[in-house]
């Protein structure tokens, strides 16, 4: 349920300089509440690299100004950031993404949204030492790979080793470029704001970047540009693509192939049966905290290249997720996500997904409220 995000381009002008921190900020905002382990923002800049990570929500991370350092750095080229929902690891700022490492003595550093699901057989077949965060140990044994092979042969081949097990979506960024790679269960969306002379930016959905617009205040002229990466492929994004900036497909990374995910904990023969009933089951909000699922009426930001129609209803809730454990809520988030995101791209479970969202974000809300009331 983490959230990636980033962005690569050449700024000429504090007006551009100030779109570019505004965009960075509002994606960080934009899924920060369902994602309040850590916050984390790494750039390149003329001066070299500089990181800033705190095992702290969004909101917090942007209010006490650790995302200001963007707005004084001259010759700002590319960008990575991160929220976390921690799945391995404690909340601490160590366990906070990116992580840094270090190839043939440059710097690289990495994020990860998902699972890795064998770190500890990773650890013991490059023989690292393990860490506490799964991604960081994934980060390691990439790193060692890559010394006698190359970034793009390490990618490859560690990978390949994850992916029975894992659900991801990758960014590597080094000076001048970021690689970025994802399997089918992880979305990820590119978007070019080069005409708007605003460069390149990527992150998790494309309802994530239209969000971070519109808490950034940032208007645009024209309609964006932009596409989903393709499950297993290797993108690179950055200063030496030909033209500049661009999101070049670097090659098809070799996987495992694993079953398909179950629709969710109740197993397919119910989702037979929730497709049958999509209508009858959607009704009203039942609770007054919970947000209510509704399709926006705001006239997309995005072209739209003969895109499908989905029919889906407008409002949506389902009165039995409230009576779901938490363990049994995450397991239900993460396997809707691999649908709608994923090689199925169901995208007539988004109204349900999004009262998954409501209601773990209700349950975060009710465990703050208790904690201040200790």
């Amino acid at each position: 349920m983490c959230r990636v995000l980033g962005w690569a381009g050449e700024i000429s002008s504090e007006a551009q300089h100030k779109k570019i921190e505004l965009i960075l900020k509002g994606l960080i905002l934009a899924e920060e509440k369902g994602n309040p382990h850590g916050t984390g923002l790494v750039t390149f800049s003329r001066s070299g690299h500089q990181m800033v990570k705190k095992g702290m929500r969004g909101a917090t991370f942007l209010l006490q100004g650790h995302a200001d350092f963007i707005r004084h750095q001259r010759g700002l080229k590319t960008v990575i950031g991160h929220v976390r929902f921690k799945t391995a690891g404690e909340q601490s700022d160590k366990n906070a993404h990116p992580f840094g490492f270090r190839i043939r003595g440059d710097w690289h550093f990495g994020m990860h949204n998902g699972i890795i699901g064998c770190a500890d057989e990773l650890a013991g077949k490059y023989g690292v030492r393990g860490h506490p965060v799964d991604s960081a140990t994934f980060f390691l044994c990439l790193a060692k790979v890559a010394e006698s092979k190359g970034l793009v042969a390490a990618i490859e081949e560690v990978t390949y080793e994850a992916s029975l097990t894992g659900d991801f979506a990758f960014a590597v960024m080094r000076r001048n470029e970021i690689y970025l790679w994802r399997n089918d269960a992880r979305p990820l969306h590119f978007f070019d704001l080069r005409e708007e002379g605003l460069g390149r930016f990527f992150c998790s959905t494309k309802e994530m970047f239209e969000k971070a617009l519109l808490l950034g205040g940032v208007s645009l002229k024209g309609k964006i540009r932009h596409f989903e990466a393709t499950p297993y492929r290797l993108y690179k994004m950055g200063h030496k693509t030909s033209p500049r900036f661009e999101v070049e497909a670097v090659k098809d990374l070799k996987h495992k192939e694993k079953p398909k995910p179950s629709a969710s904990w109740w197993g397919a023969d119910w989702l037979d049966a929730y497709d049958s009933s999509w209508q009858s089951r959607a009704t009203s909000c039942g609770r007054s905290s919970a947000k209510r699922c509704t399709a926006s009426s705001t006239p997309s930001l995005f072209e739209t290249k003969g895109s499908k129609k989905v029919d889906a209803p407008q409002k949506a809730n389902f009165y039995f997720i409230s009576s779901l454990t938490d363990e049994q809520l995450e397991t239900e988030i993460l396997a809707t996500e691999a649908e709608v995101y994923g090689g199925l791209s169901r995208e007539e479970l988004k109204p349900y997904l999004n009262a998954l969202y409501a209601e773990w974000e209700r349950r975060l809300e009710d465990e703050s409220e208790e904690d201040n009331l200790r």
